[in-house]
């Protein structure tokens, strides 16, 4: 009997990866690789260049370093804890129980050591399906938060702020501009990087800041509440479904004659009909604490303070710093 529950256990763990279709993670498309060597400077380096120091910035090139930082850094974080609150979510939800040939259910947990495992490996499955699968949701609902949207929002911001900014380079009209085409291929000239003043992002650093926290907090609320309303419900219903058939294949094949047969039971919350799934005030701010640290404690940036010319306190963990380091990485030669 014993080697007929390993021969079980290992054809759960079969039929599992089998009738529950893996997605492969996804992931974001890898930084390029002078992008990735650019953030482990910033990490690593714990000074930025005088904040009074002007130079040009090349603005798609500023735009790339901190869009991947974002991505990397802030919001994969997100995603992990979300994917393991509803994981864990998934998993708890789901009790098997053994029925004896009288119907009377068995309240020793201790009667079947072998169906204790059993229970274990089937929690531990649905935990692992609902985890490989929550990736490809994520970057469905989360498309205005992959790098390529970052990327755009994030130039389009600093072209509001910075371009009818009045600071100017020393050897400039604008703060904002494309290298004048200088008797040479105009296709060339077209190419040429758009540049913005050091000065005017550092000038604009709380309202830049500010535009970037409530676009990223925006949207990460609107991809969970999507997630949790329109893409839970069908997941659990596959989930459910692929469970109970592989314990219909247990029972009719290898307990058939034992006189007991596993039973799903499901928690009181998800027994109904249509389960209802939310997410709390309390976890959505605490996955937000996540993504939006864009200032140490007691740094905190009020949004109607977006217009305070008081100069932001720089630390080494601060976005405040990473925006300078990134600006000095994308420094034009």
């Amino acid at each position: 009997m014993h080697f007929s529950w390993l021969f079980l256990l290992l054809l759960a763990q079969c039929w599992l990866s089998m009738s529950l279709p893996q997605t492969a993670l996804h992931k974001p498309d890898d930084p390029e690789p002078l992008i990735a060597v650019a953030l482990e400077q910033a990490v690593a380096d714990g000074s930025t260049k005088d904040g009074n120091e002007d130079f040009a910035v090349d603005v798609n090139r500023f735009a790339q370093l901190l869009s991947t930082h974002l991505l990397f850094d802030h919001l994969d974080h997100a995603f992990f804890m979300l994917s393991k609150k509803i994981s864990v979510q998934f998993r708890d939800s789901f009790q098997v129980s053994v029925q004896t040939a009288d119907t009377t259910e068995d309240h020793d947990p201790s009667s079947s050591v072998d169906v204790q495992i059993l229970k274990g490996q089937l929690q531990g499955a649905v935990g692992s399906f609902v985890e490989d699968k929550l990736p490809n949701v994520w970057s469905q609902r989360a498309s205005a938060l992959d790098r390529s949207a970052l990327q755009s929002y994030i130039e389009s911001v600093v072209m509001r702020l910075c371009a009818t900014s009045p600071e100017n380079f020393p050897s400039e009209s604008h703060p904002f501009v494309r290298p004048p085409d200088n008797g040479g291929n105009p296709a060339d000239a077209a190419n040429q990087p758009f540049t913005v003043a050091s000065t005017c992002l550092n000038t604009h650093a709380r309202q830049f800041l500010s535009s970037i926290d409530r676009y990223v907090s925006n949207h990460v609320k609107r991809t969970m509440t999507d997630i949790v309303s329109y893409e839970l419900p069908g997941l659990y219903s596959i989930t459910r479904s692929q469970v109970n058939d592989i314990l219909k294949h247990f029972n009719e094949y290898i307990l058939g004659s034992s006189g007991s047969q596993l039973q799903l039971v499901l928690s009181s919350d998800m027994a109904q009909s249509s389960p209802q799934w939310t997410v709390s005030t309390g976890e959505m701010n605490e996955i937000l604490g996540t993504v939006v640290h864009w200032e140490t404690p007691g740094e905190e940036q009020r949004e109607d303070e977006d217009d305070d010319d008081t100069p932001p306190i720089i630390g080494p963990y601060t976005m405040v710093h990473a925006v300078q380091h990134f600006a000095s990485m994308a420094r034009t030669a």
